[in-house]
């Protein structure tokens, strides 16, 4: 059993779990960031797995700071060990020999990582300094700046590598690092491998240039390799200001303030950009991250349009149906969103397939994807995925006769390409394709592709996605590779459905007083509105979302819902 005393804390201030962990003031984070690498010592040995804990406050200001953890599955932690952890890390000092010492502590493989916040360097540090006393059965790797979706990668694959703490903990730090290293080098070519075979199906197109608002966050220190890794779609600038992490610039920033970041500038009727190239035409499509990397929206400077997670949806649902429909294939795709989604969105989604509508929150989302061969599943707010089940990705490969087993993204760039020369060479799996379901719905010049190019494709995007979290790099990826091929163009995506207008505020309030009893009577009180309220997983807020065909009338609403909340 490691030194318990190792870990104590210097309050007593409780602190709950939210979104995959824990978020509030970097101060509070500090005092509690040993009690949360206790709790990763005792997941990893209870599995014999590593386990990720990323530093990080996401979209928050750079005064906040969090922790996430990473299960061994590449996952978020089940509600068992939400449970868990919040025994661990509110229990009083005196407390912690009772509560932790009934686990076996045996051996662990923990990866650490973080955002660009300064407090994060510090917390690493602490947690080194700690690591270092408790001997060579506890393995801590620090990444540095790392995006959240980079480490439920490198977790996700080392789970199935079948990567166990007793095959490492012998050989040591160095022979982790170097299996991490790689792994990391395999995230970005499995993105080089998707960009080369949408080439090679859809031929020389026209590149675009985008400019990737990073929040000042782990985007930017990713800037070259987003940028190799995706070349032969679009030319990736990054926009330049002079703010902080979170401020006045990045995905949340442009959502909840329906305005351009800081670094776009309007002189006249003139848009201008600022990057890394010098000032650009603010004609040119933005792409923003959150700070950690696993949000996106794009957004328009010229006509301050957005495409938020909802149209995203749309983009990506529209395209999985047509290469469905070209493979004629009975597997179904289904849209999974939130109450938080726009209804003209949702009225969009119902046209490409059977529309979920999931509790909010990633688990929920989850849960509902699962039930389907192929789901895709996005925030409002720019966080999503597609998921593929299992079998559907094991019926791709018996399809497309790839026999060689394994993730085909991971095949070395001249055995890949070989590998899709023999796929698309071999007899067609079905001689008389039916035509007439060959053409985009969006335009009438799209270059028709075979079956096997559209089983391809939908393979790499099953080889791609992650199955648990949105990944902000692997969307923008995805959705240059549409424009890219040319089945819709984002002016044309921008254009197929418009907003109902609607107000999204947060209110402080109790967050215990909001019984389904609550929420109903304000439901029936404004019963012309569509109104939804959730306590906030991350703020000790309640989220107000009223929806309607007249903002006024949300406005109106808002202001007594916000007294009524209040009033908790």
């Amino acid at each position: 059993m490691v030194d318990l005393n190792r870990f104590k804390r210097e309050t007593v201030r409780t602190v709950d779990f939210g979104t995959a962990g824990y978020r509030t003031e970097s101060q509070v984070i500090a005092d509690i960031v040993l009690r949360a690498y206790l709790v990763c010592l005792i997941r990893s040995s209870a599995e014999n797995r590593p386990i990720g804990m990323v530093l990080t406050a996401s979209h928050n200001p750079e005064r906040d700071n969090g922790i996430k953890y990473v299960d061994s599955t590449g996952n978020m932690f089940s509600s068992e060990w939400e449970r868990i952890s919040d025994t661990i890390v509110n229990c009083l000092n005196e407390d912690l020999g009772r509560v932790a010492g009934q686990y076996d502590v045996s051996g662990s493989m923990v990866f650490v990582s973080r955002d660009t916040r300064e407090s994060g360097k510090a917390m690493a540090e602490k947690l080194a300094k700690v690591n270092s006393t408790l001997g060579e059965k506890h393995l801590l790797v620090d990444l540095g700046v790392t995006s959240t979706p980079m480490m439920h990668f490198l977790v996700r694959e080392m789970w199935r590598q079948d990567v166990k703490n007793s095959d490492f903990i012998a050989q040591g730090k160095n022979e982790l690092l170097q299996l991490s290293e790689k792994i990391r080098v395999q995230y970005w070519s499995r993105l080089e491998r998707y960009t080369a075979l949408t080439q090679r199906i859809f031929g020389d197109q026209a590149r675009s240039t985008r400019v990737l608002d990073s929040a000042n966050g782990v985007g930017r220190a990713d800037i070259g390799r987003i940028s190799a890794s995706m070349k032969g779609f679009s030319k990736v600038l990054l926009l330049e200001n002079d703010k902080g992490l979170n401020e006045e610039c990045g995905s949340d920033f442009i959502k909840s303030k329906n305005a351009a970041p800081s670094g776009i500038t309007k002189k006249g009727e003139e848009t201008q950009i600022s990057t890394n190239e010098g000032t650009i035409s603010g004609e040119t499509l933005v792409c923003a991250f959150d700070g950690d990397g696993d949000r996106i929206i794009y957004y328009s400077p010229s006509t301050n349009e957005q495409m938020d997670g909802d149209r995203l949806c749309v983009l990506f649902s529209s395209f999985i149906n047509h290469l469905l429909s070209i493979c004629q294939k009975a597997v179904k795709m289904a849209p999974v969103v939130t109450q938080y989604s726009n209804g003209a969105a949702m009225k969009e989604l119902g046209a490409r397939g059977k529309l979920e509508i999931a509790s909010t929150g990633v688990k929920n989302m989850q849960k509902v994807s699962l039930g389907h061969p192929i789901a895709v599943w996005f925030e409002n707010n720019g966080h999503g995925t597609i998921y593929f089940s299992d079998e559907t990705k094991k019926h791709l490969a018996e399809q497309l006769g790839y026999t060689s087993g394994g993730n085909i993204l991971d095949l070395p760039e001249t055995e890949f390409m070989a590998e899709i020369s023999e796929i698309l060479s071999s007899p067609p799996i079905n001689p008389n394709p039916n035509p007439l379901k060959k053409a985009s719905p969006y335009n009438a010049s799209f270059l028709q592709i075979s079956e096997k190019e559209a089983l391809l494709l939908l393979f790499g995007l099953s080889s791609l996605f992650d199955p648990f979290i949105g990944d902000a790099v692997v969307n923008m990826c995805v959705a240059e590779g549409i424009f890219y091929s040319e089945f819709i163009n984002p002016k044309v995506l921008l254009a197929l459905y418009k907003n109902l207008p609607n107000v999204l505020v947060s209110v402080a309030g109790n967050r215990d007083g909001l019984s389904d009893l609550f929420v109903q009577t304000i439901q029936d009180r404004f019963s012309s509105l569509r109104i939804h309220l959730r306590a906030s997983g991350t703020e000790d807020v309640i989220r107000v979302y009223a929806e309607g065909e007249c903002l006024e009338s949300i406005t109106a609403a808002v202001e007594e819902i916000k007294k009524m909340v209040g009033e908790l």
